[in-house]
């Protein structure tokens, strides 16, 4: 069972539980205001989230979604607090309060190619039978950055790059901890697991200028230290790099950015250059 983790005297986690795909939650305090990151799968998850939290005496006063995705938004109805989120989340939520949960219903989406097998199969795990989704909408809206300021000296910067997983994924980058929260922005378009080439561009250029010494991926177990979210932003850099380079050649993409990097690629850096290899690698 999933506890608390105080990453510092501003951040604590609930770590993700990948039985019926849980991402991870978070909460950022200020002297003033706390906020907190994304709503959970269900209302069940919410609530345990919540219920850690009051045990610690926190409570919010605001919450931020990185996207719409079910897992990170079905757990709205928990929650009585201000929702902040990018405007194209907004949209989609409207939408999708428009759909039934039924099996029938995920069924034929998966079909026509609008949700995959994965979700319908962990929306089914997660709730059971009984599906009665309450989709709150955002009352704040952004569009490309917001700053939030929670008093203290603590403030949450929500920067939106246009990335490939969704149209709406926000970045919730807190400066003073030197801390990323990146959502599911690095993951790769959930229909096809594949990158672009602009939006990898895109989320390079959110990064570049930001000081990161810890970034937190919304379903990874552990968050990456300094070290090992540089490296893996050199390895999508060199991506982007040599994409038109080889574009008139016969050379493999892993090859010509195993030169470039004048070393081997470990397993998750492979993965990352499949996913270019699978797609429109210069779209």
């Amino acid at each position: 069972m999933s506890t608390l983790t105080r990453i510092s005297p501003r951040i604590i986690v609930l770590p993700a539980s990948h039985e019926t795909d849980r991402p991870l939650l978070a909460a950022i305090q200020g002297a003033g205001n706390t906020v907190l990151m994304d709503a959970g799968n269900s209302p069940t998850h919410a609530r345990k989230f919540l219920r850690l939290l009051a045990a610690e005496h926190i409570r919010p006063d605001g919450l931020v979604l990185t996207h719409h995705h079910w897992d990170h938004t079905f757990g709205l109805g928990a929650f009585d607090i201000p929702v902040v989120a990018h405007v194209n989340t907004r949209r989609h939520l409207e939408e999708m309060q428009t759909w039934s949960w039924t099996n029938d219903a995920l069924a034929e989406r998966v079909e026509q190619r609008r949700q995959t097998a994965f979700t319908a199969s962990n929306i089914q795990k997660e709730w059971g039978d009984n599906r009665n989704v309450t989709l709150r909408l955002p009352t704040v809206m952004y569009t490309h950055e917001l700053t939030l300021d929670l008093g203290g000296g603590t403030t949450c910067v929500l920067i939106h790059p246009a990335v490939d997983h969704a149209d709406d994924c926000t970045l919730l980058y807190v400066p003073e901890e030197r801390t990323i929260f990146l959502g599911d922005a690095f993951y790769a378009d959930t229909m096809t697991w594949t990158y672009s080439l602009a939006g990898a561009a895109a989320l390079v250029k959110a990064l570049e200028g930001l000081e990161i010494d810890r970034g937190f991926l919304s379903h990874e177990d552990e968050p990456w230290d300094r070290a090992v979210f540089h490296a893996w932003l050199r390895v999508l850099k060199e991506v982007i790099q040599t994409i038109p380079e080889i574009a008139d050649t016969q050379e493999p993409l892993e090859v010509a950015v195993t030169r470039r990097l004048g070393r081997a690629l470990n397993e998750e850096e492979s993965e990352i250059v499949g996913y270019f290899t699978k797609g429109l690698r210069t779209t």
